[in-house]
């Protein structure tokens, strides 16, 4: 595969378009952050002179896609090895062929949804402060992720975690929180906010403080506030069916199936 450099910019954003539900984070990391630099970098495969498909890393993550079916999996399985890719994530139908490249991995599928208008906002009460959280809260927002098994090991590693949340608050990520006591027991965020859309993202509540209707609050009030920022569509994934319910209260519809590897 051949690595893009930033000439190749306006080519890459063209290929990606037919689906721009599924390439959020493609368009939000080559907008936020170029497309070769220490964060980012890409790939293509080409076959016949035509472009096969696209690998982008964002620091050890990688994020696949073909406009093709029966694209070369063996050449993008290549790189990700090479490049030791820690989680590979994409369009399930295009994910889903890397798979018997990574048996020791374990292929996990989620619901892709779109949101175009918040449908129905949800309030907090009591001693609860909601607010958009800043690179400060960094800490408190890896604290808080340690503490939700489907997320802990994602964010095994503290200090590189810490980091990475730091440089999406200040490169384009748009993060909002629930504190009560000091402490923060809800957030959720957008990744790879793009110039038309965003990735909602890390929605988590702490143990003890579920069930109250803080997630809700937190992710309606990050939609609006991304909808007032000129955002044309928001997006989400989600594995939990009683989650999902939630989410269409709010606004979003299935779109899409989306798959990644650990």
């Amino acid at each position: 595969m051949r690595q893009l450099t930033e000439q190749d910019r306006e080519r890459i954003l063209e290929y990606i378009a037919r689906e721009p539900e599924v390439n959020i984070f493609i368009r939000g990391d080559i907008e936020n952050f170029g497309v070769q630099c220490r964060e980012v970098s890409v790939w293509v495969n080409e076959a016949g002179g035509a472009w096969d498909s696209v690998a982008l890393r964002f620091f050890d993550d990688f994020v696949v896609y073909s406009q093709t079916p029966g694209y070369d999996a063996a050449a993008v399985a290549a790189l990700l090895k090479a490049q030791n890719a820690q989680m590979i994530s994409g369009k399930a139908a295009v994910v889903a062929r890397l798979e018997e490249y990574f048996p020791e991995r374990r292929l996990r599928s989620m619901v892709l949804t779109k949101c175009t208008t918040v449908k129905e906002a949800f309030a907090v009460s009591g001693d609860i402060t909601l607010r958009k959280l800043a690179p400060d809260d960094a800490e408190d927002i890896v604290d808080l992720m340690m503490q939700i098994d489907e997320f802990r090991q994602s964010y095994g590693d503290r200090a590189v975690s810490i980091a990475k949340t730091r440089t999406n608050l200040s490169r384009g990520g748009t993060y909002f929180g629930a504190y009560t006591g000091g402490t923060l027991v809800s957030s959720a965020s957008t990744g790879a906010e793009n110039s038309m859309s965003a990735m909602v993202v890390g929605v988590a509540t702490r143990p003890g403080f579920r069930g109250r209707g803080y997630a809700s609050a937190v992710v309606s009030k990050l939609c609006e506030a991304a909808f007032q920022a000129g955002k044309e569509f928001l997006c989400l994934f989600y594995d939990n069916p009683q989650a999902g319910r939630i989410y269409n209260r709010i606004g979003f519809d299935p779109c899409e199936e989306y798959a990644l590897f650990k």
